[in-house]
């Protein structure tokens, strides 16, 4: 017999019809305790925060924060591009499918921090990375 067993004992734990056949095994030789057992005995466990703790940064690590913590001025600083993608002139992709696509020429690769040094022309589209303006 291996070491998991389906409990027949009378500390087992009533499943509903509907718990798979699979959660319904047990270790074998283990006590069972109901759920509201098992939610007191780890809140004797634990104390709820009720007053924030104020600790070093460095001893914050794992950490949970007491309330949210939000920037006081965006970082980075200036508008940019959250992710990779293409700028283009949105009359250049007008009408454009998968059965005709729009083609445009690749004019420049607009890297993060960097931005563009002229507006795109028609028919010109730019490669643009994260973090670029």
């Amino acid at each position: 017999m291996n070491d998991i067993q389906q409990s027949t004992g009378s500390n087992a734990p009533e499943f509903p019809p509907l718990v798979p056949s699979v959660l319904r095994q047990v270790p074998a030789g283990r006590d069972y305790i109901s759920l509201e057992r098992a939610v007191d005995l780890l809140l004797e466990q634990v104390q709820p925060l009720n007053e924030p703790e104020r600790l070093p940064l460095l001893e914050a690590v794992e950490r949970i924060a007491f309330a949210d913590i939000r920037a006081s001025f965006p970082q980075p600083p200036f508008n940019r591009s959250p992710l990779d993608g293409y700028a283009l002139h949105h009359e250049d992709s007008a009408g454009a499918s998968l059965e005709t696509p729009a083609r445009l020429r690749v004019t420049r690769h607009i890297f993060a921090g960097d931005g563009q040094e002229r507006p795109l022309k028609v028919g010109e589209a730019a490669r643009i990375m994260t973090g670029a303006m």
